[in-house]
Order: C-alpha cells, then sequence, then structure tokens
C-alpha cells in the first residue's frame, strides 16, 4: 500500500540579511522534530440579515510558531589547535537559536598555561601574549585540559584579567588544579543581553515530497528549553515565532533532499551529562550528581504593522524581562547545601556544569544564582532527591560575590569550539 511519511526532511536555518527578507547562508540543522506554521488562515463570512444570503469569507496571512527539537550537538569532533572562530557563517546551526534567544555571543580565546596553577588562577608565559591578545575576554567560558588527557579538567568562568601578570581569574574553583602546560580553551559563549532588536531568523524545511516545501521568515526565538537528565542525552527544544510564514505553493518543487545538502562541518556526537558543581564561598566547590534543564525564560512583544501587503503582519520583535530557570535535581544533597537553602547568603551562589567526552564540550553558568522557589522533595525510585531551581541575578563581573554587585552576562552558555574553516 502507498503512504507518506509525513515527518522526514531536512531543516535549514540562517540569520536574514534584513527583516523578513530571508536568509543567504542557511545551513543543514539536525533536527529531530520540526513543525511551520502553514501562513495562511481562514476568515469565516459574517451572518447578514438578508435573508438566504452569506458574507464571503477571506484568506489571511497569518504569523505563527515554528517549533525545533534537536539533540544538543557538540561544535567539533576533535581538539582545537586554536582560538574559535569569529566568522558568523561558521556558527553552529544550534548557536544561532541561542544567539537569537539570548542576544550575546562572543569567540573565546585560545592558549597554554605555564607552571603554578591552582584551582582559580591560570597562569601564562610572562614572555608570551597576554591573556587578552589571546583572546581571553572577562564573562566568557572556558575549559581547561591538562596535556595529552582525554577529557577536561573542568569548565569556569572568566572573572578577571591580569595582562601585567599574565593570570586568568577563573569565578568558580576548577575541581582539581590544572598540571603545567595545560590547555584553556574558549567557547562559542552565548550570554543573555537586552537588545532592543534581536536577530532574525530564516527556516526551511524540505520534506520527502516534492511539493513539500516549507518556509518561514522574520524568525525570532520566543522559548528556549534544554533538558539533560542524569546519564543521558541532552536535548534542546527552541519555538521561533515567524513574522512572515510562506504558504505552500504545489507548483513549487525542491523536497526530498539528498544526502549532499545534509552534511554537517561540526561534530556530530551527543552530548551526555557531565559535571555539575554549586560554589559558594561560605560552603566551597560541591558537586551535584543529577539532572538539570534549563529555560531561557523569554519575554518576546510583537510589534504589529505592515509587512508587505499584509495588514495582519508583525512589523518586528522586541525582547522585554528575560527570566533564566535552571532545574536541578540532585541526589544526596550536603548539609552545607541545605544552609544555602534555609539562610540564602548575600553572596550568592554560582551555578556551573557541563557535558561531554573528550572535546565535545558544552557547559552553562550562572555566576550568582538564587533560589526561587522551595526546594521539592523527591523519592525517584526509593531513593531521595531534591528539586532547586535556581535564577539568574546580574552580576558585575568582579568576581567577588557582593551582594550589590550588578552588571551583564547573568546567564552564559556555549560550545567547545575551535577554528572552522
Amino acid at each position: 500500500m502507498a503512504y507518506y511519511r509525513y515527518k522526514r526532511g531536512a531543516c535549514y536555518i540562517g540569520e536574514e540579511t534584513a527583516w523578513g527578507a530571508g536568509s543567504s547562508g542557511l545551513k543543514y540543522l539536525r533536527a529531530k522534530e520540526v513543525t511551520i506554521p502553514p501562513g495562511e488562515d481562514y476568515v469565516e463570512g459574517e451572518d447578514i440579515i438578508i435573508k438566504d444570503a452569506e458574507d464571503v469569507g477571506h484568506v489571511i496571512l497569518a504569523p505563527g510558531d515554528v517549533t525545533i527539537k534537536s539533540s544538543l550537538k557538540a561544535a567539533v569532533a576533535e581538539w582545537p589547535g586554536q582560538a574559535p572562530s569569529d566568522n558568523q557563517a561558521n556558527l553552529n546551526p544550534l548557536g544561532h537559536l541561542l544567539e537569537s534567544g539570548l542576544g550575546g555571543w562572543v569567540a573565546g580565546g585560545y592558549g597554554v598555561t605555564s607552571s603554578s596553577n591552582t584551582t582559580t588562577i591560570l597562569r601564562f608565559d610572562p614572555y608570551g601574549d597576554t591573556p587578552t591578545t589571546m583572546g581571553f575576554t572577562v564573562g566568557q567560558l572556558v575549559a581547561v585540559r591538562n596535556a595529552a588527557a582525554e577529557n577536561v579538567v573542568g569548565v569556569g568562568r572568566i572573572s578577571a584579567l591580569d595582562d601585567v601578570a599574565y593570570t586568568v581569574t577563573l569565578g568558580c574553583p576548577l575541581p582539581a588544579a590544572p598540571g603545567n602546560a595545560a590547555i584553556v580553551y574558549g567557547f562559542q559563549n552565548f550570554f543573555t543581553t537586552y537588545p532592543a532588536s534581536p536577530k532574525s531568523y530564516e527556516v526551511k524545511f524540505l520534506g520527502e515530497a516534492e511539493d513539500d516545501v516549507r518556509q518561514a521568515k522574520g524568525c525570532v526565538v520566543s522559548s528556549i528549553q534544554i533538558d539533560a537528565p542524569l546519564r543521558g542525552t541532552a536535548e534542546i527544544t527552541a519555538v521561533l515565532r515567524s513574522a512572515l510564514p510562506t504558504p505552500m505553493d504545489p507548483d513549487t518543487t525542491g523536497g526530498a533532499p539528498d544526502e549532499t545538502s545534509q552534511e554537517l562541518i561540526y561534530g556530530d556526537t551527543q552530548v551526555i551529562s557531565g559535571g555539575l558543581y554549586a560554589y559558594n564561598p561560605s560552603i566551597g566547590l560541591t558537586k551535584l550528581t543529577g539532572s538539570v534543564k534549563i529555560d531561557a525564560g523569554i519575554e518576546l512583544l510583537e510589534v504589529a504593522g505592515i509587512n508587505g501587503v499584509d495588514p495582519n503582519g508583525v512589523a518586528a520583535y522586541r525582547q522585554g524581562l528575560r527570566k533564566t530557570r535552571v532545574t536541578v535535581t540532585p541526589a544526596y544533597v550536603t548539609a552545607g547545601m541545605w544552609e544555602v537553602f534555609r539562610d540564602p547568603p548575600a553572596a550568592g551562589t554560582m551555578l556551573i556544569g557541563w557535558w561531554g567526552r573528550g572535546c565535545r564540550v558544552f557547559g552553562f553558568c550562572i555566576p550568582c544564582g538564587h533560589l526561587v522557589q522551595v526546594p521539592s522533595l523527591n523519592d525517584q525510585g526509593g531513593v531521595l532527591s531534591t528539586e532547586l531551581v535556581f535564577g539568574a541575578m546580574n552580576h558585575a563581573d568582579t568576581g567577588d560575590f557582593a551582594a550589590d554587585e550588578c552588571g551583564d552576562k547573568p546567564f552564559v552558555m556555549g560550545w567547545l569550539a575551535g577554528a572552522i574553516a
């Protein structure tokens, strides 16, 4: 019997050249699920008083939501030998979702340390390049790997640079002090900022049928959720609000994409659960074993207006207040952490986590987190665990966790990524 596999196809995403103008650099996005709005709606005619007569309805072009679900992929397949690329065209396709949702993006640095590193201070050769000329920036995430090691020692967030002493200070201690000649890898960092108008993207789907071509322009991310279960694969779900979904045209061909149209220049290994730590000066570094859920908490505001000839269109989107929420479900919570719950310190608690094997590392950090709901006790398979929900306070990049700090980058996440040609 004949059948139609309606869930097969290929999804592409790319930054638009102008609002609603489409993208000239679409990239394949390996998605697990994709839904694109039809772009059309029908308004029924109104009842009128003339007997045996009915008003004619009409078709309108309607904005809608694009939903993309994908496993969280690492950005490289082997250890990079230099700093990440700052070329937007080489950005991991999932990075476009994070950039539109969080607002900021910056490529990190790369360097090799000298001796006498500590868990919080990385030292570089005083006769070489300074940390600034190496490309490091306060607020970004870095991963530290011992020479010839298979995995990173840990992931940290830069709180200070010293180009005189040739040191980089991390806001949260690493689990162990790196050895001599440890390699410090910058991330492709995506961090929370508050732009008046976020970047817009085009999303295109080519289905298996030749006339199954779906296209949505003027897309801005309205929701990002990441679910990283313990010892499982991390998954990202993004919702993009499209101002200009294109109605399907039966005469349009171009579906049934072949394998060459689905090539990736990035590593294809699944990201798996890894390190998760909480840090507060009063309790020190505490390892948490459990799952994590991240909600970027985006508030997207619509500016109504005419797009083309459509009076029902959207002129622009604005991003308002974000309420980032990170839900952690750790088992065996220590007594020190209980004190943080009962009597939250003014200094706040840093929450940092990363996943991945080898160079395939993804990480996130709340530099100044606070509990936003009462901890919930759960009984999972007979083992008591505690659900904690952290919010992200504004935090100046001084690294001292002072109560009166206020600044940017209250939440940052990204991939370990080298330069990709």
